[in-house]
């Protein structure tokens, strides 16, 4: 299992992976939801909008697939 971290951006959270420099993703906020943006997504799953619990969950599952 790695270790995910989130850095407060001024679009919403980076999202990082244990041993990495740069973002593996990011959490955006828009309005007062959360939209996630991961390479391992389809088009239709980053328009989902969450609150930003359930995206901090989602995000570490994919990272932690």
């Amino acid at each position: 299992m790695k270790y995910v971290y989130f850095d407060k951006s001024p679009i919403g959270f980076n999202v990082f992976e244990e041993g990495r420099t740069h973002p593996v993703g990011y959490i955006k906020r828009i309005d007062n939801k959360y939209c996630i943006i991961h390479n391992r997504l389809t088009r239709e799953e980053k328009q989902d909008y969450h609150n930003l619990t359930d995206a901090k969950k989602k995000i570490t599952e994919l990272i932690n697939r």
